[in-house]
């Protein structure tokens, strides 16, 4: 996402208003503003086609993409639920082996 403000990477209304960022009166409440810096050209247009595909903007794709995203355990969590997450006294670097499970669809 490109936004005009590159001073905030996350700022919400109540803070934009107090700073001149954005205007509240845009919205009907608070809702926080993210900044992605350095955002490869060739990623920001995959999800700019996937947007479009889908019938929505940029914006709310990812919105969605990070709602699903954070509906899920972290890492560290997940491990520490599971039953005998070391086998061997061996560690495994566990989002490694998910990354080469989910192959290019991760």
């Amino acid at each position: 996402m490109r936004l005009l403000n590159p001073a905030a990477a996350v700022t919400t209304t109540s803070d934009a208003k107090d700073s001149g960022v954005m205007k509240t009166s845009c919205y009907s409440h608070d809702v926080a503003i993210l900044q992605v810096k350095s955002l490869p050209d060739d990623l920001y247009a995959e999800l700019q086609r996937r947007a479009h595909d889908e019938g929505t903007t940029v914006s709310d794709f990812v919105t969605r993409m990070l709602r699903r995203e954070l509906t899920k355990p972290s890492l560290a969590k997940w491990l520490a639920e599971m039953p005998g997450k070391r086998q061997g006294g061996k560690s495994v670097d566990t989002a490694v082996v998910l990354d080469e499970i989910r192959g290019p669809w991760g």
